[in-house]
């Protein structure tokens, strides 16, 4: 319904999360394993004319909030998606006189098994570095495909959680700079 986004009011990051938990829950889809301390809300202006959405700064810009939820830490590492910096694990709002309507939710969380652990050797983060020069990562955000000269202002180990089922999470090598972020898997083959 077009109505929806021309006269919606979104609400503050808190409320839109609440709403997004309790939306969740009723569905039986709010698992333990989302930190509860490592949330994020976005915010996006959808254009009905035009048919497009935007990312906005703030609340009153908008006219869709989406709650991103993350797996805990996991060994004290991050844990990434296809979407990076957001997650796979998101719901949309939009809402109208403090009505809240989901208009988009995807939960693509699998559990993980305690006591399925295993020990990999890991390639160094130089090695790591030189595979990125070979052109051997996976980009997940490039704000400027035309800019050839990134500069990496971090580099770190996490895990990767791709969108389909996969038994084990992979840990890679993150590389990250202004609108740009590149993995490297981080086993050693």
């Amino acid at each position: 319904d077009p109505d929806l986004f021309i006269r919606s009011i979104i609400p503050t990051a808190q409320e839109a999360e609440n709403e997004s938990i309790s939306l969740l829950s009723s569905l039986d889809r709010n698992p333990e394993e989302f930190d509860k301390s490592n949330r994020s809300t976005k915010y996006f202006f959808y254009n009905v004319d035009k048919k497009v959405i935007v990312p906005v700064a703030r609340n009153i810009d908008a006219n869709i909030a989406e709650i991103n939820f993350f797996r805990g830490g996991i060994d004290n590492l991050t844990t990434i998606s296809s979407r990076f910096p957001n997650s796979s694990n998101y719901v949309r709002l939009a809402s109208t006189d403090r009505e809240f309507v989901p208009i988009e939710a995807q939960i693509t969380f699998y559990e993980r098994s305690p006591d399925k652990v295993g020990a990999y050797p890991l390639i160094t983060g130089d090695a790591a570095f030189q595979a990125l020069e070979k052109g051997e990562g996976t980009i997940l955000l490039n704000s400027d495909p035309n800019n050839k000269n990134k500069i990496i202002k971090k580099m770190y180990l996490a895990y990767f959680e791709p969108d389909e089922y996969t038994q084990y999470l992979q840990p890679v090598y993150l590389f990250e700079g202004d609108g740009f972020a590149v993995f490297v898997p981080a086993i050693k083959n």
